[in-house]
């Protein structure tokens, strides 16, 4: 099996004895309590009869929430964190019981206390709430931690003493033993530098070694083995441990390491699952008696008697080779013992109880009612149901329930149905009928059991929504639960939903009340569904305003390009409706589409191409150019014999925004649509191993291409060796977005109203960009910082998913979240902010390797308001941007683009309307280059959970697109680390030869600027090309020329225009020189 995560050893018998007489010796409070040592007399019998028989853990698991109120059943929990709890929840129940106040938690933290031991005891420093006696989960756990710092000049010794009640273990790289783990733990350090220890004998810094050590041993010691690594990823690989482990080595006192406490194992936790990512904990323990010397350890084991007779005569006829448990009888380490004789430690067995199932029940109590002919007869009894559907305290019973009438007579079903009841434990029951076909999907349920006259109205809760409905007017498919849950994790928060089959609010509600939708438009045409779901927004406390009811036929009530999802949620089919769909998205965003369907079992795949021409199509006709595509078909259920309930996920992007997505991912596309470049090239397809398609140019033109001629690179679950390796996105250096890696749950969990509820985030300071314009640019500095609490920007965030008309926001927020000492260290977000890392897992090892300390920078947080549109700029080092809570369009520059983005530093001045040329305006007078730039970039649409690796010198244009976006940006290092600027605290500072470069570009321009245009023109030029030419890069570096129709089409490297020609010249070949230089006699780490 995996490696454990936690190891619990026990001491022998002999151990415990000798730490008492230790103990008693000293007066170091071991002695037990009265109250405890009554209880252990009184009990000790019961427990060793019970020892034997199995236990269930219940009431444990029904009482999680009592351990921690975060713990939360049929959910994943850390089994390491529930052991801690379990053991303080005892330490603080043994304290009650004494009658002693509890002021903290038990065995964490270090202070002062008072102790009559001659040498310090663990329990001193458990601070005022600790006094003696100790408690048994002291007694057995607890040991202590002495700190020593000792003086390499004068000897002095300075000890710190901690209680504690497991040993956490590192696991490096290089440590494959848990033996290795306890020798790094408490190896000695060497203090000196700027690390010198202040000696207070000295007073003065001193070189110093420091050690830490194990001064008390527990009775029972626990060991943690710690596989996450810095930033939540698992380590998987595995750690040896020994059934013996000694601390020989590892204690404080030298007498006691000569002859080091001996523990034998006794426990452990193991992770068994498919990945580290998942599966399930469970646990070895040794029997009872199996403790001390470790002969007496017996495990019973149930056979029957006819078992009992085969292994005896296997072990008799010396077969025993292919029968495990007959050999471990013929070699003496089983033996087969008969039960209920009340011989040795034998168990007494009972036969197991029989359960009558209500099924059974149901079939018993109707036989019981009818003559023995009737109750013999197939048909008769195929009429008794095995299958109902229970919605609150009423029972919905099949149509063909008991519906032979010359059988189940009036007078047999008068007493059948209280029985029926009660097999199934309701107080009411109802007989269902086919539902009426069409839109309304009406129900004909009929009530055949209700005796207070309650009528058809039931209230169930489900995945945290309460449905109230009349399921004698109105359906209700607990079959969908799934789809139900999986509407309440969508990336939605902020988002406006058109649901144009309401129902009674199956879907709509859980978007409402868990996905954070800003609001729904619900169309709904049965009267009886209307009232229910206005009922149900009631009951589960949902603004009024936040879900417009619009009762009548849909394809009249439903609003027109408004909404950013749309929910298509009728069997057997929604066609009548795509029309309708796609009139409800924003034209200029477009958006998702859930589009349900019954389809036969093997045509999923057809049904789903037929889906993205036919919303292609209707997309054209309505006039909007839109890329589609079907993201994902989920398989809800199964409908009919090999039919299949599905939904598909419809992707509608417009194609200004998603021409590169569209052909990216091989999606359908509107008829005006066209992959032919504009000129002389035409372009052709060709798929990498991947899958994805990349557009490849037939023949060399120099005129501009259309804008996003290009493909963003997507990679599904990438391994190491497809991403890092030879032809990945690392070694090709282009940009990638990586889907289907495991994060955690933040990206359907960090909307901003999340992150503002942790404490360590909202409690934060932290530093914003606020602006009166969307456009931030760096260059002019339109905006001003703010420091201003992290829980009021991400509150002013949230507001601006409700806040419309004339409160709209008048100013944009921006966080690129800093170091904690901004002018000494970069940012690492989420050692900053520790309520965020048990939610997002970067995925580290796939990035970069998370064994490579080297490669890896920082980690910054990025938080904006909707809209914001951030300044050009490039990173001179990787980067990965994690979106993690609305969507963000990125415009990508290559690094042979740089020279027409007029970079200043790392940022472009370029910005608002002209960095996409809206409406054909292009900056030619003061940018003339630029226009040729864009038509380089490709852009790239990020939803909630995609990875984008961003190469270094990839400018890059980032804006949060319809609601407020939080994304995590990892740096990581292409070159060795001594190839950057120490001081670098951003990642944009070029490495230390590139800076050199750019300095000299710098000077000959000023050496230039003395002489007449004709000459700056002239040798500006000259120099450029001899760069370029020295290099061998010529072909690799975009022409300067301004670009477009009206433009010369001669291929042209130098500049034909400049402001400043002799500094233009050095810029346009700043970039290029500065990677060239800079990588010179390197080998890149990949």
């Amino acid at each position: 099996p995996p490696p454990p995560v936690t190891t619990t050893t026990t001491t022998s018998k002999k151990r415990a004895r000798e730490g008492g007489a230790a103990g008693d010796e000293e007066n170091d409070g071991f002695e037990d309590p009265p109250e405890a040592a009554a209880s252990a007399n009184e009990n000790e019998n019961a427990d060793a009869a019970a020892a034997a028989a199995p236990v269930s853990p219940r009431e444990v698991f029904g009482n999680l929430h009592l351990l921690a109120r975060h713990f939360t059943r049929g959910r994943q929990e850390d089994a390491h964190e529930l052991l801690r709890l379990c053991l303080e929840s005892m330490d603080e129940s043994c304290l009650l019981n004494a009658g002693r106040a509890v002021h903290g938690g038990s065995g964490s933290g270090s202070g002062s206390g008072s102790t009559h031991s001659t040498r310090p005891s663990p329990h001193a420093a458990c601070g005022p709430r600790r006094s003696k006696p100790p408690t048994v989960v002291e007694r057995i756990f607890q040991g202590a931690f002495r700190n020593q710092v000792k003086c390499g000049a004068c000897g002095a010794k300075s000890n710190a003493y901690d209680p504690f009640l497991d040993v956490s273990l590192e696991l490096p790289r290089r440590v494959h033993r848990v033996r290795d783990a306890l020798e790094l733990f408490t190896k000695e350090e060497t203090l000196e530098g700027e690390n010198a220890y202040k000696c207070e004998a000295c007073d003065a810094l001193r070189p110093a070694t420091k050690r830490l050590t194990i001064h008390e041993a527990p009775a029972v010691l626990v060991i943690h083995l710690k596989r996450f690594d810095l930033f939540g990823g698992k380590i998987s690989r595995p750690v040896a441990f020994d059934e013996v482990v000694e601390l020989s080595g590892h204690m404080s006192d030298t007498a006691v390491e000569s002859r080091g406490p001996r523990y034998r194992l006794y426990a452990m936790v193991v992770h068994a699952g498919s990945s580290v990512g998942c599966g399930h904990y469970y646990a070895y323990a040794r029997a009872s008696g199996g403790g001390g010397g470790g002969g007496g350890a017996r495990v019973a084991l149930p056979v029957t008697a006819a078992g009992a007779v085969a292994l005896l005569k296997l072990v008799a006829e010396d077969a025993c080779d292919e029968n495990p448990a007959a050999a471990a009888v013929r070699d003496g380490h089983a033996a087969v013992l008969r039960s209920n004789d009340g011989a040795g430690d034998v168990p007494s067995l009972r036969r197991k109880t029989r359960q009558v199932t209500p099924a059974a029940a149901i079939k018993s109590a109707a036989t019981s009612l009818l003559s023995a002919r009737d109750a013999a007869s197939a048909s008769v009894t195929s009429q008794i149901p095995t299958r109902w559907e229970k919605l609150g305290d009423l029972a919905l019973l099949p149509s063909s329930s008991f519906s032979d009438e010359t059988v189940w007579t009036s007078d047999v079903r008068t007493e059948l149905w209280p029985l029926v009841a009660a097999a199934l434990g309701v107080g009411r029951l109802a007989k269902q009928a086919e539902v009426s076909r069409g839109p309304k999907r009406e129900s004909r349920a009929v009530m055949v059991y209700d005796p207070k006259n309650i009528g058809g109205w039931v209230e169930l809760k489900e995945n945290g929504v309460i449905y109230t409905l009349d399921v004698t007017k109105v359906m209700f498919s607990s079959g969908n639960g799934t789809e139900k849950h999986r509407m309440s994790t969508q990336p939605a928060a902020g988002e406006t939903v058109v649901d144009l089959y309401a129902g009674i609010g199956y879907y709509t509600l859980q978007l409402l009340k868990h996905a954070g939708v800003s609001k729904v438009y619900a169309c709904e045409w049965n009267p009886n569904s209307v009232a229910a779901l206005r009922k149900n927004l009631v009951a589960n406390e949902i603004d009024e305003r936040r879900c417009e009811v619009l009762e009548g036929d849909n394809n009249r009530t439903a609003p027109r390009g408004v909404a950013d999802r749309v929910l298509l949620g009728l069997l057997p089919d929604s066609e009548r409706a795509w029309p309708t769909a796609v009139a409800a998205l924003r034209p200029e965003t477009g958006g998702v589409m859930h589009v349900h369907g019954n389809v036969a079992s093997g045509e999923e795949d057809a049904w789903a191409r037929r889906l993205e021409r036919e919303v292609a199509e209707m997309a054209a006709t309505a006039g909007m150019d839109w890329a589609v595509r079907v993201e994902h078909v989920e398989k809800v259920k199964w409908y009919a014999p090999r039919v299949r309930h599905v939904v598909a996920d419809v992707r509608c992007a417009p194609r200004r925004l998603a021409t590169a997505w569209a052909v990216g991912v091989n999606a359908a596309t509107s008829p005006r649509s066209s992959l032919t470049i504009a000129g002389e090239g035409k372009m052709r397809a060709r798929r990498n191993p991947e899958g994805a398609v990349v557009a490849v140019a037939a023949a060399h033109s120099c005129r501009a291409p259309p804008l996003s001629d290009g493909t963003v690179r997507r990679m599904h679950r990438p391994t190491e060796r497809t991403f890092r390796g030879e032809g990945g996105p690392v070694r090709t250096r282009v940009p990638c977005v990586l889907t289907g890696l495991d994060l955690g749950p933040a990206p359907w969990l960090w909307s901003p109203a999340h992150l503002a509820a942790k404490p360590s985030v909202a409690a934060a300071d932290v530093s914003v960009h606020v602006c009166d314009s969307p456009h931030l640019d760096f260059v002019r500095k339109n905006f001003k910082y703010e420091v201003m609490k992290f829980g009021d920007l991400l509150e002013s965030l949230s507001k601006e998913t409700t806040t419309t008309g004339e409160d709209a926001k008048k100013t944009w927020l921006y966080l690129r979240s800093i170091g904690k000492n901004p002018r000494k260290e970069a940012a690492h977000a989420l050692e900053q902010f520790p309520d965020l890392k048990a939610e997002l897992k970067l995925p580290s090892d796939l990035l970069w390797g998370a064994d490579d300390d080297d490669a890896y920078f920082s980690t910054v947080m990025r938080c904006s308001s909707g809209g914001t549109r951030l300044w050009t700029h490039y990173d001179a080092m990787d980067n990965a941007l994690v979106q993690l809570h609305g969507e963000k369009r990125v415009l990508l520059f290559p690094p042979s683009a740089a020279a027409g983005l007029y970079l200043s530093g790392s940022s472009s001045p370029v910005v608002g309307p002209f960095v996409d040329g809206d409406g054909g305006v292009w900056p030619t007078e003061q940018y003339p280059a630029y226009e040729r730039a864009r038509r380089r970039a490709v852009e790239v649409i990020l939803q909630p959970g995609d990875v984008l690796f961003i190469p270094a010198l990839w400018s890059h244009h980032v804006e949060s697109l319809h609601g407020p976006s939080v994304a995590m940006n990892v740096f990581f290092r292409e070159l060795p680390r001594a190839a950057y600027p120490s001081k670098d605290l951003y990642g944009n500072a070029d490495p230390i030869a590139a800076g050199k470069a750019l300095e000299m570009c710098e000077s000959a321009a000023k050496e230039l600027a003395s002489l007449p245009r004709d000459h700056k023109v002239f040798y500006g030029g000259v120099a450029a090309a001899k760069l370029l030419r020295d290099l061998r890069v010529e072909t690799d570096v975009m022409g300067v020329t301004p670009g477009g129709s009206g433009h010369r089409t001669r291929p042209e490297l130098l500049p034909g225009k400049w402001a400043d020609a002799a500094k233009g010249a050095a810029l346009a070949v700043a970039i290029v020189g500065a990677v060239s230089v800079a990588t010179a006699g390197w080998k890149r780490a990949s």
